[in-house]
């Protein structure tokens, strides 16, 4: 399936666990990291597929937080 991981600060776009020169998404089920995130940002997870279907259940689909 393939997904990009960005966040966004002040209108600024950056890449998070993805070179920063590749503009595809990586073939992965699976993307873990750490990354602070400042006051004000804002996370953005892309699937760049229009066939894709999401499950969002608790048990499917999470997003880790400290």
């Amino acid at each position: 399936m393939g997904h990009v991981i960005k966040k966004r600060l002040h209108g600024i776009e950056t890449s998070l666990m993805t070179p920063s020169n590749i503009t595809v998404a990586q073939n992965t089920c699976y993307t873990a990291g750490v990354h602070y995130l400042e006051s004000g940002s804002t996370p953005e997870l892309c699937i760049p597929s229009k066939s894709v279907g999401l499950v969002f259940k608790p048990h499917t689909t999470f997003l880790g937080t400290d």
